[in-house]
């Protein structure tokens, strides 16, 4: 997609944390991309904080992409052993996880704090709590301090994320690098489908699932 493109499909979303994760979609690991659709957007919000959201900082992608390695807590399956393309996806998916959740899927103190092989192990091994269930572990104030960086209160937060959100993320965090969504554009496309409150492809198709959606535009 061009900046034109990803600007005015970031126009139409109407949250800052959405409209991030779109963002985060769209542009990958393009920071020069993701800044100049930014840059757009601020001359249209008079508040910065409704073009990015909280958890996704300009700085520490770029420090990611010129130093041409990830962060631990961001490291996919395929970085712990065989390379793979669909490893940015993975990426993404810590991203969009810790923009939702306010931590990544595993904590990076205790991965580094165990070595390379405990580190290893984790990555390969362990499966993460999708972002709704992860909220439902936080410390009281930690959940509040959350759900209030979101101006809603923490039952909403909870089910704004249980669902599609809970899918798409999970999608992108799949051991299996073969289930994993293919493109950027791929993870793009469902936040907008989410959005939009169409089936997402993340999900498992169901009869009651279609329904619902079409019973709830």
């Amino acid at each position: 997609m061009t900046e034109r493109e990803i600007f005015f499909e970031a126009l139409d979303i109407a949250t800052p944390e959405a409209r991030a994760a779109y963002l985060q979609g769209a542009c990958g690991r393009d920071v020069t991309l993701r800044r100049k659709v930014e840059e757009l957007l601020k001359e249209h919000f008079s508040d910065d904080s409704l073009v990015a959201g909280p958890a996704v900082e300009g700085e520490r992608a770029a420090a990611v992409e010129s130093s041409g390695q990830e962060a631990p807590a961001e490291m996919s399956p395929a970085s712990a052993g065989d390379i793979d393309t669909r490893a940015d996806i993975y990426s993404l998916g810590v991203l969009l996880y810790e923009l939702l959740v306010g931590q990544t899927p595993f904590d990076a103190k205790e991965m580094i704090q165990g070595g390379l092989d405990a580190m290893r192990q984790i990555i390969r091994e362990k499966e993460p709590l999708p972002p709704s269930t992860r909220l439902t572990t936080l410390p009281g104030d930690e959940l509040t301090t959350t759900a209030k960086r979101r101006s809603v209160d923490t039952s909403k937060l909870l089910h704004q994320l249980k669902g599609d959100l809970d899918w798409i993320v999970m999608k992108c965090l799949e051991k299996d690098r073969t289930r994993r969504y293919e493109t950027a554009n791929g993870l793009a496309a469902d936040i907008k489908r989410h959005l939009a409150n169409e089936p997402v492809v993340a999900r498992p198709p169901s009869t009651a699932y279609k329904i619902q959606k079409a019973s709830f535009p």
